[in-house]
């Protein structure tokens, strides 16, 4: 394999992984489901969200880290959260962005563009 190709495959493979990480849909999480430990979770209270990652609920609280860059820790009462959403992978997101990207890249690659 030429050096050519190994970098349109390590790109190829860069980009796909990139453009599955950014296909995320907000989804709401139906009362007296878990919230998730994992992932970033949406706490809706008086019309205003608060994001939360890596939350858990703690006595009649849900904290989690502020969003990067900043990591300090958020706490909401419970009993002012109205809604809750969570952050899932969009799978049609995910299939057209990776699709799009694949295109481009063999479009690139069939145009002799050279990838050193």
């Amino acid at each position: 394999m030429t050096v050519g190709r190994v970098a349109l495959v390590h790109l190829s493979v860069a980009a796909l992984v990139a453009s599955t990480a950014g296909c995320t849909s907000w989804s709401r999480l139906d009362h007296g489901r878990p919230v998730p430990a994992r992932g970033t979770v949406q706490a809706w209270s008086a019309g205003e969200a608060t994001l939360l990652r890596n939350p858990r609920t703690v006595g009649d609280s849900l904290e989690g880290q502020a969003p990067l860059p900043d990591t300090a820790r958020r706490t909401v009462a419970s009993s002012s959260i109205d809604s809750l959403r969570i952050q899932t992978t969009d799978a049609g997101k995910t299939l057209i962005v990776g699709t799009g990207v694949a295109i481009a890249l063999l479009l690139a690659y069939t145009q002799g563009l050279n990838f050193k």
